[in-house]
């Protein structure tokens, strides 16, 4: 154990060291919470500071303070919370104050700054009289002055801004909308509005399908993609009619037996007539409508097979094949739950008015 405790130090001891003279490649120092991270950090921004910082700028023999305000402005100290960032700032300050009187800095080693006392001392006192403008700050507001720098070469207008919770997304969707709703009497895709309409589709939740589309990136000509196309619905529909077959080869026709449990029997031939149409090579419209023909009762009897929950009747009937059945049911929930959910006719208005509606919005974005 002290053998092990003692290679940690060793470590520790280097990483430390590194962080103090190595400014030519980078670092990554790992290390749980409350171990010293910041301190070595400030120690790492103090040691580049007053050391190769200072000597790569102060050529030319500038005045002090203002080789220590390029040195200071040159620093990137960037962290995740605004209070990270700011102690980070308040640390380096302390740090530059303290070696300025010749005291001891928490977490700086003095005897790897390849400095000497007075030397140091002048350095420092100059840096802290600049240390105000070291842009210690959070990843995000990092970025925010570099585009802000850049919008041309990052391909933004120059007067971007910068939506962090949404609400200028949310509040776009919801008046194009609007806009589309006062139009809706010469817009061409009016009676997919009344479809939507008929189907529930209340504006507010076409507002937010648009703003969900809309911070994900999404481009309208996506939703031209007809998303039950052949292909795409191929792989859906593969692993569904493989989960029915494995379904009847483990329960071989024991619950079609049940005559004192006829809603067991009648999901098990539901389930068989879809095992039949899949094989045809149905489309999922026509899935989708057979589903929904279904009574509830048969879907939710397959549920509940789905998670083990056996009438006494239907785990006698299938004894040892009970747990093989189960799991088969459990693969076909999924894509039973997206064929019976599925409106073919609502999910192509859907597109075609959010298709539209994604354009106008991307433009008042922009």
């Amino acid at each position: 154990m002290n053998r092990e405790r003692s290679r940690l130090l060793e470590q520790d001891k280097q990483a430390r060291e590194l962080a103090h003279t190595e400014f030519e490649r980078p670092l990554i120092i790992e290390a749980g919470a409350g171990t010293g991270k910041t301190a070595l950090l400030t120690a790492r921004a103090v040691a580049w500071c007053v050391g190769p910082g200072w000597e790569l700028h102060a050529a030319g023999g500038a005045e002090a303070n203002a080789v220590a305000r390029r040195v200071i402005e040159r620093v990137v100290a960037i962290t995740f919370t605004e209070a990270a960032a700011a102690e980070m700032a308040q640390r380096v300050g302390q740090a530059l104050a303290a070696l300025a009187q010749g005291e001891p800095a928490v977490g700086v080693e003095r005897d790897l700054l390849a400095v000497g006392d007075e030397l140091l001392r002048a350095r420092c006192a100059a840096l802290a009289d600049e240390v105000h403008r070291l842009p210690a700050s959070t990843f995000h507001s990092w970025c925010h002055r570099q585009l802000r720098r850049f919008p041309l070469e990052a391909g933004l207008h120059p007067m971007f801004e910068v939506d962090a919770d949404g609400t200028l997304v949310e509040a776009a969707a919801a008046e194009v909308v609007e806009d589309a709703l006062r139009g809706l009497a010469d817009d061409p895709l009016a009676d997919d509005w009344r479809r939507l309409a008929g189907a529930g589709v209340v504006p507010p939740r076409i507002a937010e399908a648009l703003r969900r589309l809309a911070a994900s990136g999404c481009a309208p000509d996506t939703l031209d993609r007809d998303p039950l196309a052949p292909e795409a619905v191929a792989p859906l529909l593969g692993r569904l009619r493989t989960s029915l077959v494995t379904f009847f080869e483990a329960e071989q026709g024991r619950l079609a037996a049940l005559s004192r449990n006829p809603t067991a029997a009648a999901a098990r031939e539901a389930l068989s007539r879809l095992l039949v149409l899949l094989d045809r090579g149905t489309d999922p419209a026509t899935l989708s409508e057979f589903l929904a023909r279904l009574e509830p009762a048969l879907l939710e009897r397959c549920r509940k097979w789905a998670r083990s929950d056996f009438a006494k009747t239907e785990a006698d009937a299938l004894g040892d094949a009970a747990a093989a059945v189960a799991g088969a049911v459990s693969a076909c929930e999924g894509p039973l739950d997206s064929l019976a959910a599925l409106r073919p006719p609502e999910l192509s208005a859907a597109r075609r008015v959010l298709g539209a509606l994604l354009g106008r919005m991307r433009a008042r974005l922009r």
